[in-house]
C-alpha cells in the first residue's frame, strides 16, 4: 500500500472516529443532564434544587442543560422553611455579554417573570415556552419580613446539546488538516521515487 493510500485510509478512519465519539459525547451529555443529575443554587447557605421537564421532547428530567426549544416546565424545591415562608420571585433574562444591571430596569432582557408569593410546601413549578435557544440565567429573589431582598443565580442553555461536541470538534479540524497535509506532501515525494524507477 502507497503512501496516498495510507493516508486515505488513516483519513477514513479518523472521520469515522470521529462520528463515532460525536454520538458518544453527545449521549454522556444527554445522560449526565437526565434523572441522575441534579442542580442546585446556593442562597444564605439554602438550597434550592432545579429540574427541568420538556415532556413534548423528552420524558427526562435536565438540569443546566435543556436540549430543545419549547414548553418547558422548572422546578424548584426549597429545603429551607425560612425560604418556605418568603415570598420567592422568578425572573429568566437572556444572558447578554454585557453584566446585568444591578437593582436596574431588567424588563427588556426578561423572557419570562413570576410574581413574588410564597410556596409554603416548598415547591415551585414555572412553565415557560422557550422559542429561541440560547444562554439564559434563572434570577431567584426572596424577599425578607425586614423588606430585604436576596437573589440567587442560575444559568442554564436551551437548545445548544451540540456547544459541548465544540472542543471536540475543533481538535477533529486540526487533526483532519494535518492529515490532508500529510497527504498533499506524501504524494509529492512518492512521484520522483516513480520517475527514477521509470
Amino acid at each position: 500500500m502507497n503512501n496516498r493510500a495510507t493516508a486515505l485510509v488513516l483519513f477514513a478512519a479518523f472521520f469515522a472516529f470521529l462520528a463515532a465519539a460525536g454520538s458518544a459525547a453527545l449521549a454522556v451529555s444527554m445522560d449526565k443532564s437526565s434523572r441522575t443529575k441534579e442542580c442546585a443554587a446556593m442562597i444564605d447557605g439554602k438550597t434550592i434544587h432545579i429540574a427541568a421537564y420538556q415532556p413534548e421532547f423528552s420524558l427526562d428530567k435536565f438540569c443546566d442543560d435543556l436540549p430543545a426549544t419549547g414548553k418547558t416546565v422548572l422546578a424548584f424545591d426549597f429545603d429551607s422553611p425560612s425560604l418556605r415562608d418568603s415570598p420567592v420571585e422568578i425572573r429568566i433574562v437572556k444572558e447578554s455579554m454585557t453584566s446585568l444591571p444591578t437593582g436596574g430596569d431588567l424588563d427588556p432582557l426578561t423572557e419570562a417573570y413570576l410574581a413574588p408569593r410564597t410556596y409554603p410546601n416548598g415547591t415551585l413549578y414555572f412553565e415557560h415556552d422557550f422559542k429561541e435557544s440560547g444562554q439564559f440565567i434563572v434570577l431567584i429573589t426572596f424577599t425578607q419580613l425586614s423588606g430585604e431582598t436576596t437573589t440567587a443565580r442560575f444559568k442554564f442553555s436551551v437548545g445548544q446539546p451540540l456547544h459541548r461536541l465544540a472542543p471536540l470538534m475543533v481538535g477533529g479540524a486540526l487533526i483532519a488538516f494535518a492529515l490532508l497535509f500529510y497527504w498533499r506532501h506524501a504524494g509529492k515525494r512518492s512521484k520522483p521515487a516513480a520517475a527514477a524507477r521509470v
